[in-house]
């Protein structure tokens, strides 16, 4: 091949390469400003039933308008349905009203509803002022206290067990994770 074809087509695959690393590094860069909590606890499940187990209160848990992310074998995001009461490890499980936002919208406000199975309406008998962030690949929240406990933030469809039944060969398998879809 000549020389000036060499050049030319080493020149494009430099800036090919160039083109992409810019662009994954943007893309792994949509929430690298933003400082969050990470909550990493499989009770927030809408699948889990907290009828017999203690309690998620947010309220002492929660900052008010400090960034969290949903972290768990359970699932990362707030659900958009209501849950019912009892669920996600709470009494009153808390959820998103409203979609989720692409990348290109940035931080949305959105309303967080409490389920509080004695305060109407129901479904939404309490609810705060959020707002929301796609990260690329998960979601931030800012999140408000909530004012009454036994009221929890859920996130997640699935619910995690330790399987006791297994073999020495079975050990990589021994969560098993059951998911609830709507």
């Amino acid at each position: 091949m000549n020389l000036k074809i060499m050049e030319i087509i080493s020149s494009l695959l430099a800036f090919i390469v160039c083109v992409f690393t810019v662009h994954s590094s943007l893309e792994a860069s949509y929430c690298h400003n933003v400082k969050y909590i990470t909550i990493d606890d499989p009770r927030r499940s809408t699948a889990y039933n907290s009828s017999n187990s203690p309690k998620i209160c947010d309220r002492t848990i929660i900052q008010n308008n400090a960034w969290y992310r949903f972290l768990s074998a359970a699932g990362g995001e707030m659900p958009m349905t209501k849950p019912v009461p009892n669920s996600c490890g709470t009494v009153a499980p808390i959820w998103m009203n409203g979609s989720h936002p692409t990348v290109e919208e940035g931080p949305v406000a959105r309303k967080a509803c409490v389920n509080a199975p004695t305060r109407l309406p129901l479904g939404c008998g309490y609810h705060y002022d959020i707002r929301v962030r796609n990260c690329s690949g998960y979601y931030i929240y800012q999140l408000k206290s909530p004012q009454h406990c036994y009221s929890g933030y859920c996130a997640g469809k699935c619910v995690v067990r330790q399987n006791t039944e297994y073999s020495w060969l079975s050990l990589p398998h021994a969560l098993a994770k059951y998911c609830h879809f709507e």
